[in-house]
């Protein structure tokens, strides 16, 4: 019991901080209250972080089988941990203001996470779906927490019904699954449905249910409606959190469960996931051409790159499970600070119209050539994160004899080159509409290059986390 207590202990942290946080916004008055409560809200998941990243190399399993311990959650759980830590300092501008609650923001922030954490780690798929809603709960207050603002309230609403409609899909397939097995418990699922006949109809429509529920989290076709209107509607801050690290636990907990409990069905699953793949490239491509929104625009954009993502599932291999690990670390650093140069342009625009970028070249050169940068590695192009991580995920394709799928990822590639574009001749090539220089606050700067240094990093010099990501597969838990 003390030894699962100590594997437990980074989410017993982050638990602590969420209650902590609400406990100081009664105490604290209402100067520098969001700066403070960020602080310590930063100083809990980082403490966390540490205490994880402390534990790698361990492998277990606790709480009656249901929550694995190893490096591949491990790794995930850390960059989910700082990426949350980087949402909350993001969002302090925004606290700022009157009537902005800062207390209840970095709870839900913290809570979610811990639903995350859970989700990353789960061997059992009522866990997992325990962890789901832990982490979705608090999202859909997030993505309403413009309360006058009837496009925030729209959004919220909208993410909740979609929620409930996946959560319910996801419970009928789990329930078909216990149903043939008699368990929940992933790697036991794994055993027993070495007696079930494999082309049973019932045990394929109860794995496409769960899997369903878990493609609503990634965004993934045709699961992915509620994203462009959630980001559009959410405060900028809260989009950018929804836009990577949420992701993250989607896709650990979706390999988790294709690797652990469905290897009698892996004909099946990585049809699904490359039909999937296709379909949400193609539909995130070609619907974030009209966009006029830069936030609608990097929904659609986010969409296309959870397609790139899904090829990786499609072509099973300790090569593909290495390169979809690398895509989510370069695709969060690369989505991440485009999304906090859009919260930098918004606190001066007021808007976020694809427009209100023109003539930032003149304005703030720096921020322009950093989100050119941005958009760039979403594009692919060498020296950046992005560039590194289709590659991979390309050449796992090839090297699987997925030749097809991976050269339908390269036209998709340079489909996006368009509006991606777009977005630079505002910058560049249109005429500002203010000539004021813009002031970008010192936070808002730190958070750039440090997602400038990622995606430069694993552009310039990968090696290291590639074969990390490739380590870490290696010691992918299978009890």
């Amino acid at each position: 019991m003390a030894r699962e207590f100590i594997y437990l202990v980074p989410e017993i942290i982050v638990l602590a901080t969420a209650l902590g946080v609400l406990v100081l916004d009664l105490v604290l008055g209402a100067k520098r209250k969001p700066l403070i409560l960020a602080l310590a809200s930063v100083a809990g998941l980082l403490a966390a972080a540490g205490f994880t990243a402390n534990l790698m190399g361990q492998r277990a399993i606790v709480m009656a089988d249901m929550f694995v311990i190893d490096s591949f959650g491990l790794v995930l759980k850390v960059v989910i941990l700082v990426g949350a830590a980087l949402s909350v300092l993001l969002a302090v501008g925004f606290l700022e203001r009157p009537k902005s609650h800062p207390g209840e923001y970095d709870f839900l922030i913290v809570a979610s996470t811990l639903g995350m954490m859970v989700m990353t780690g789960s061997n059992n798929l009522l866990l997992a779906f325990l962890g789901i809603q832990l982490t979705s709960i608090p999202l859909y207050i997030l993505a309403g927490f413009k309360r006058n603002d009837s496009k925030s309230s729209e959004a919220a609403l909208k993410y909740f019904l979609l929620g409930v409609l996946t959560a319910a899909l996801m419970l009928y397939g789990m329930s078909l699954l216990y149903g043939l097995t008699g368990t929940l418990n992933l790697t036991t699922i794994a055993a027993r449905l070495g007696g079930i006949k494999t082309n049973d109809p019932v045990l394929f429509l109860g794995m496409v249910f769960i899997i369903a529920g878990f493609s609503f989290k990634i965004a993934a076709v045709p699961f992915h409606f509620w994203a462009p209107d959630v980001y559009e509607g959410s405060p900028t801050c809260v989009t950018a959190f929804i836009s990577a690290v949420p992701k993250i636990a989607g896709f650990a907990v979706l390999l988790r469960l294709v690797y652990t409990a469905f290897p009698a069905l892996t004909p099946q699953w990585t049809g699904l996931m490359a039909l999937m793949a296709v379909l949400t490239m193609v539909t995130g491509n070609i619907m974030a051409i009209p966009q006029k929104d830069i936030k609608r625009m990097l929904a659609f954009s986010g969409i296309a790159h959870v397609g790139y993502a899904l090829i990786a599932l499609a072509v099973p291999g300790q090569n593909a499970m290495g390169a979809l690990v690398f895509y989510l670390l370069a695709y969060s650093a690369m989505t991440a600070g485009a999304f906090t140069i859009v919260v930098a342009v918004g606190r001066v625009s007021h808007e976020h119209q694809i427009t209100s970028f023109a003539g930032l070249g003149t304005r703030a050169p720096v921020l322009a050539a950093a989100m050119t940068v941005f958009l760039l590695s979403m594009l692919g192009f060498p020296l950046t994160a992005g560039f590194t991580g289709k590659f991979l995920v390309f050449s796992a394709a090839i090297e699987k004899h997925y030749v097809w799928l991976a050269l339908i990822g390269v036209i998709n590639s340079v489909i996006s080159l368009y509006y991606y574009f777009g977005v630079v001749r505002q910058m560049y090539l249109t005429p500002a509409r203010a000539t004021t220089k813009m002031q970008v606050s010192g936070l808002v700067w730190l958070l750039i290059a440090i997602a400038l240094t990622v995606t430069f990093a694993l552009g310039i010099y990968p090696e290291p986390v590639i074969n990390l990501t490739r380590h870490l597969v290696v010691l992918f838990a299978r009890f």
